[in-house]
């Protein structure tokens, strides 16, 4: 079993209390993916002392920089680039970036799962140790589930993975897996891909230990923090020109490269190397249509949501920010 390395006794205790930081500010940046949300980030955070708690499912682990978009080694500060990015540190530990710091990246090996339970507990100290720091934390990225665990106070069950059962369920198609979980759980179609086996198998682990639907790991409890919400999104013809160079990009730095190192060290099944950009370089157009596909399930994801104040651009973002008008706040 994998356990959360830096998370103490003392810091669950609080999770589960959910009294210590009630209140305190957090300011949530999000989109779909290449809206901008880093850069925004960093602005914002240099404009109000804060610092970046990352949001997103992959750049947690070591190893995969380009092709998950992470923050560029090249912008780590001089003393902060000694063996980060290939040796996972401690959660409390942020990487320096454009003098900005950021946490909740690096954090783990590519063939050691981080669960959604593990990383929301992780998420809730280090923005409480960025809290105590007298610093506004800004949670900022595109994993749904990521934000929402923390916005909305998830009540995640705790249930350890259990790997004998984890290879049998791993034997069968994606196909198979997913007429299982819809059988015994059919709101889970809601947010669970049907090609993402991994997470197919984690639900179906979760509803065998409890015995309750998946699904409701997503009911609502009372949020620990007073939640500023704001969202990039640049129109779809804008974000399709991004994400087109985005992808340009990866191919040109190395991300072919990348993905050998990732077989080479962990092997050709590493789970990992069946997502988005790893699965589908070193194809191109397929690569864009992926990643257009992925942000129109973001963007649904967070449609009808009041709370979310959107912006076209980051300037236009800091700039109602400097003037005051805050978005609905949750919590």
């Amino acid at each position: 079993m994998i356990t959360l390395e830096g998370v103490d006794d003392i810091a669950l205790t609080r999770l589960n209390e959910r009294m210590t930081y009630s209140r305190a500010k957090l300011v949530v940046i999000l989109g779909p993916t290449a809206s901008g949300k880093t850069t925004a980030a960093i602005r914002l955070a240099n404009k109000i002392n804060g610092a970046i708690v990352s949001a997103d499912s992959r750049q947690v682990y070591t190893g995969m920089d380009i092709g998950t978009a992470k923050p560029n080694l090249d912008q780590m500060d001089a003393d902060d680039k000694s063996g980060k990015g290939q040796v996972p540190h401690h959660i409390l530990l942020p990487d320096k970036i454009n003098g900005i710091k950021h946490y909740l990246i690096n954090i783990r090996r590519p063939n050691e799962e981080m669960s959604l339970t593990e990383w929301q507990a992780a998420a809730y100290q280090t923005i409480d140790t960025i809290i105590d720091q007298h610093m506004t934390p800004i949670l900022a990225g595109g994993t749904m589930l990521y934000v929402d665990s923390v916005v909305r106070a998830y009540n995640i069950p705790a249930v350890p993975k259990d790997d004998e059962r984890r290879s049998k369920l791993a034997a069968q198609t994606v196909e198979e897996l997913y007429k299982q979980l819809i059988k015994v759980d059919p709101k889970a179609a809601l947010f669970v891909q049907a090609n993402h086996a991994r997470r197919i198998i984690r639900a179906l682990e979760v509803i065998e230990a409890t015995g309750r639907p998946f699904s409701e790991m997503r009911k609502k409890g009372e949020c620990l923090y007073e939640v500023e919400m704001y969202g990039l999104f640049p129109g779809w013809e804008t974000l399709r020109d991004n994400i087109t160079t985005r992808v340009q990009q990866m191919l040109d730095i190395g991300l072919v490269e990348e993905k050998q190192k990732l077989i080479d060290k962990y092997g050709i099944g590493l789970p990992l190397l069946k997502t988005i950009n790893y699965y589908q370089v070193p194809d191109k157009n397929e690569m864009i249509r992926r990643n257009m596909k992925y942000a129109r399930r973001q963007m649904s994801w967070w449609r009808g949501r009041e709370e979310i104040k959107w912006f076209k651009t980051a300037e236009e973002m800091l700039e109602t920010y400097d003037a005051g008008i805050a978005p609905a706040t949750v919590g």
